[in-house]
């Protein structure tokens, strides 16, 4: 993306076979210059941290993926309010798959095997 209009000057220095300084002198000058930045209207403040509402689910969030690996645990979050809109049989949808998960991990366990299949170490 070549600004100020300098397009057509950069296809004639490409098409005449111009060397690299010859390029950055006609195409870089004005971009390349250094401004002065304007003074600040207000002085900067730095403000102290306040951590949010969804520190929870961002902790889980970026956990999730290890607690896949550790457990074959699928989590899926929504936010408090999606959760409260929904009916009941969703509501028992949820707990229903939850509860068949574990169910699947512990039958799992007790013949020998991890959330995948593989035989468990004798160090549980």
């Amino acid at each position: 993306f070549v600004r100020g209009g300098k397009q057509d000057e950069l296809v004639k220095l490409l098409r005449d076979g111009s060397s690299e300084a010859e390029l950055k002198a006609a195409v870089c000058k004005s971009a390349c210059k250094r401004r002065k930045m304007p003074k600040m209207e207000q002085p900067r403040v730095d403000e102290e941290f306040v951590r949010g509402l969804d520190a929870g689910m961002l902790e889980v969030m970026e956990n999730r993926d290890k607690i896949r690996e550790e457990t074959g645990q699928t989590i899926e979050l929504m936010p408090r309010d999606q959760m409260d809109s929904m009916s009941q049989g969703d509501r028992e949808l949820t707990a229903a798959q939850d509860a068949f998960a574990a169910q699947m991990r512990e039958a799992r366990e007790a013949g020998g095997r991890d959330w995948r299949g593989k035989e468990l170490s004798g160090d549980l």
